[in-house]
C-alpha cells in the first residue's frame, strides 16, 4: 500500500492543497496535473461534482482523470460523512475525550494519518488504469501526427487562412477539384477531433464549402448548411462577441442572414454580430479605414441556403470579356443589368442621412446597420428616407451597393 496522506476527515472539508497533495503524493499522478487543480481552485467539494470529462476539459489527460474520480468515489463511500450512524449509539472505535486527554502520545498528526489511514487502493486497479493511459496516450500521439500531417497539406495549398481560400474564387481558378479537396481535408480533420474546439479549422472548412457552393454549387462534397450552422455556433459560443478578428462574424453575416422577416435563434441575433464584425475590423484594420474601403467577397441573392452567397465573378459572368469590369462597378452600370437584376435580392430599409440601417423581425424586431456605398442619392442632414439597396458582404460589415429612394 502506498504511504497516506495526512487529510481532514472530513473530505468536504478538503482544501485545494489538500486535494493537490492527495493527488500527487497519495495517487503519484504528476505533479503538472496535481498544479492544474490547485489553479482551478478545486476543492474536495468541488470535487466532488466534477466528472471525468470536466477534469480532461481542463487539461488532464484522460488516464489520471479516471484515476482521480474513481479513486476518490471509493475513498468517499468510506468517508465517516457518507456513515448512516444511528446518533443514540455510542461508537466504541474512537476514543472518548477522556481517554485522549490520557493519552498526550496520541498526537494531531497521527490523529490526521489515523483519519486517512481507511484509504484502501487496489494496486492492479491502478496499474491496470495506468496501462490504459500509457495506450490512450499512444493513440493521442498517432492522432497527433495525423493531425499534422493534415495540417501540412492544408498549408501546403494555402487553406490554413480566409486569404488564402479566397484566392481560389479568382477567376484563373476554374476548376473545384482542389476546393473539393481542401472541403474534404477538413470534414476528416474536424471529425478526427469532435471534442476538440478547433475553432480556426471550423471557420476554415465553414469559408471552404461556402467557395465551394460558389466555384461548384452541384458538389456533392459540400456540407449540408444544418452541419455548417451547427459548427459557427460552436465557433460563436467559443469566441463570445468580443473576439479581436472579424472571421466568425462575418461567417455569421453570411449563414445567418435573414431570409425573411420571421427571424430564429440564429439570425435574432445578427445585429450584435455586425457590431462585433465592425468592432473587430477597426481593431484589426485600423490604417486600413482611414484609407479605403474592405473589398466586397459576396453578394446576397435570391436562391435559398448556401446558393444565396453570389461572388463577384457569377456577376461579372454576363459581361463581355473585353469590357472594363472596374468601370461597371464604380460606375454602377454593373446593377442595370437584367440578369443581374434575377440574379440579386434587392432590400428595401430607411436612410437618415448617410446611415442606412434595415430591419428585421414581427413581434420581437433588430435593427441592422449597413454601410452606404456611392450614397449619391441620399441627402444630407436627417432627413429620413425610405430606399432599396443591393446588399454586399465584406470584412468591414455589410454593404448597400445600388441605392435607390423609393
Amino acid at each position: 500500500m502506498s504511504k497516506q496522506v495526512s487529510l481532514p476527515e472530513m473530505i468536504k472539508d478538503w482544501t485545494k492543497e489538500h486535494v493537490k497533495k492527495w493527488v500527487t503524493e497519495d495517487l503519484k499522478i504528476n505533479e503538472q496535473y496535481g498544479q492544474i487543480l490547485l489553479s482551478g481552485e478545486v476543492t474536495g467539494l468541488v470535487l466532488q461534482e466534477l466528472t471525468e470529462k470536466d477534469l480532461i476539459e481542463m487539461g488532464l489527460p484522460w488516464g489520471p482523470a479516471l484515476l482521480i474520480k474513481r479513486s476518490y468515489n471509493k475513498l468517499n463511500s468510506k468517508s465517516p460523512e457518507s456513515d448512516n450512524h444511528d446518533p443514540g449509539q455510542l461508537d466504541n472505535s474512537k476514543p472518548s475525550k477522556t481517554e485522549h486527554q490520557k493519552n498526550p502520545k496520541h498526537t494531531k498528526k497521527e490523529e490526521e494519518n489515523s483519519m486517512s489511514s481507511n484509504i484502501d487502493y487496489d494496486p492492479r486497479e491502478i496499474r491496470d488504469i495506468k496501462q490504459e493511459e500509457s495506450i490512450l496516450m499512444k493513440e493521442n500521439v498517432l492522432d497527433e501526427v495525423a493531425n499534422a500531417k493534415d495540417k501540412k497539406k492544408l498549408e501546403a495549398l494555402r487553406a490554413d487562412r480566409f486569404a488564402g481560400l479566397l484566392e481560389y474564387l479568382n477567376p484563373n481558378y476554374k476548376d473545384a477539384t482542389t476546393m473539393e479537396s481542401i472541403v474534404n481535408e477538413y470534414a476528416f480533420l474536424l471529425q478526427q477531433n469532435s471534442k476538440k474546439p478547433m475553432t480556426n479549422e471550423k471557420q476554415n472548412s465553414i469559408l471552404a464549402n461556402i467557395i465551394l457552393s460558389c466555384l461548384k454549387p452541384n458538389s456533392k462534397l459540400i456540407q449540408p448548411l444544418t452541419t455548417l450552422k451547427k459548427q459557427l455556433r460552436e465557433v460563436l459560443q467559443f469566441v463570445g462577441l468580443s473576439h479581436q478578428y472579424p472571421g466568425p462574424y462575418f461567417l455569421a453575416c453570411l449563414l445567418f442572414w435573414p431570409e425573411n422577416q420571421e427571424l430564429d435563434q440564429d439570425s435574432k441575433l445578427i445585429e450584435k454580430y455586425v457590431s462585433s464584425l465592425n468592432r473587430s475590423f477597426r481593431g484589426q484594420y485600423k490604417r486600413m479605414c482611414r484609407s479605403k474601403q474592405a473589398s466586397t467577397l459576396f453578394y446576397l441573392g435570391k436562391r435559398k441556403g448556401l446558393n444565396s452567397i453570389v461572388h463577384k465573378a457569377e456577376i461579372e459572368q454576363y459581361f463581355d470579356k473585353a469590357q472594363n469590369t472596374n468601370s461597371l462597378w464604380h460606375s454602377g452600370d454593373v446593377w442595370k443589368k437584367n440578369e443581374v437584376k434575377d440574379l440579386l435580392r434587392r432590400l428595401t430599409g430607411q436612410a437618415e442621412g448617410k446611415l442606412i440601417s434595415i430591419e428585421y423581425g414581427t413581434e420581437e424586431k433588430i435593427k441592422i446597420p449597413v454601410i452606404s456605398v456611392y450614397s449619391g442619392p441620399l441627402r444630407s442632414g436627417r432627413n429620413i428616407e425610405r430606399v432599396s439597396f443591393y446588399l454586399g458582404f465584406s470584412i468591414e460589415g455589410p454593404l448597400a451597393y445600388d441605392i435607390e429612394v423609393i
